[in-house]
């Protein structure tokens, strides 16, 4: 499934070496859910990163987008 960001929020990169870095999740930018949810959160490719993201901030300051199949 596909999202637009409404308001920004934080999302959280984990890097192969085991280091975190907030990413500032910007308002018109489009992400895609990767994978399922996992104590309330999941993993969303943004700007070619796979992010972490709380489900609430989705549902709070994304808008699904509908495919034109749907």
């Amino acid at each position: 499934m596909k999202y637009r960001v409404k308001t920004p929020f934080l999302a959280v990169y984990r890097t192969t070496g085991g280091k975190s870095h907030f990413v500032n999740m910007e308002p018109g930018h489009l992400f895609t859910l990767r994978g399922e949810e996992r104590r309330g959160m999941i993993n969303v490719l943004y700007q070619g990163r796979i992010v972490s993201v709380f489900v609430k901030d989705i549902e709070e300051r994304a808008q699904k987008i509908k495919a034109a199949w749907e």
